[in-house]
């Protein structure tokens, strides 16, 4: 082993000693260790927004726009600039704020956009497909598949909050069709949520074994 191995070895050691002390309570030895977590990250974070995306995505586009003198070039690489400008005006608390509601629109209809299409194409219609074919008897067990169609009706109706309307708006219960499926469907999220824990818990003993 080199010595450089063996010193972060050493490191890694008595860091995850201080984060374990949180066990007899919160300590001066825990909060260092979190503190030096967070400042790493935060540095980490801070070097990859500076090298990854300013200087590729902002500076490097502009200055090669720049150079080229193509007039279409330059307008598309002045836009993100322009735009990065405006948004600074946010930490404005006075009437100049409003100067970043444009870019921050931006942002959060483009976000909205890209997080809406990844969870309909590639959450809801992939899980969707998923149990489909899992009704393909030929690579797969009917019970098995009898099983997951179970769990997705009764979760989903577990999350089912309507009530048909009685006398009293206090007294408005579910149909005991849909308690029935409700209570169901507590039992599979109990499952899934239990399997969940203990594979976190296995994978975090995992880890700490590794590093004793």
């Amino acid at each position: 082993m080199l010595m450089s191995d063996l010193i972060w070895t050493i490191v890694g050691f008595i860091l995850t000693l201080m984060v374990l002390s949180y066990i007899l309570g919160d300590n001066l030895l825990f909060r260092l260790a979190t503190y030096i977590l967070i400042g790493a990250s935060a540095g980490y974070v801070f070097s990859l927004i500076i090298y990854q995306v300013i200087a590729q995505r902002l500076v490097l586009p502009l200055t090669s726009a720049l150079l080229s003198g193509s007039l279409p070039q330059i307008a598309l690489a002045v836009v993100p600039v322009l735009l990065c400008i405006m948004l600074l005006f946010k930490l404005s608390s006075g009437r100049l704020a409003v100067v970043g509601n444009l870019p921050m629109a931006y942002l959060v209809g483009a976000g909205a956009a890209v997080l809406i299409t990844g969870a309909v194409t590639g959450t809801l219609i992939g899980q969707t497909q998923a149990t489909i074919d899992l009704f393909n008897l030929q690579n797969n067990g009917l019970i098995e598949a009898l099983l997951v169609l179970a769990g997705t009706i009764t979760t989903l109706a577990y999350f089912h909050f309507g009530a048909r309307p009685s006398v009293s708006a206090q007294n408005n219960k579910r149909s005991i069709f849909v308690e029935t499926l409700a209570g169901a469907g507590k039992l599979f999220i109990g499952i899934t949520l239990g399997a969940l824990f203990a594979g976190v818990y296995l994978a975090s003993l995992s880890a700490l074994i590794d590093r004793l």
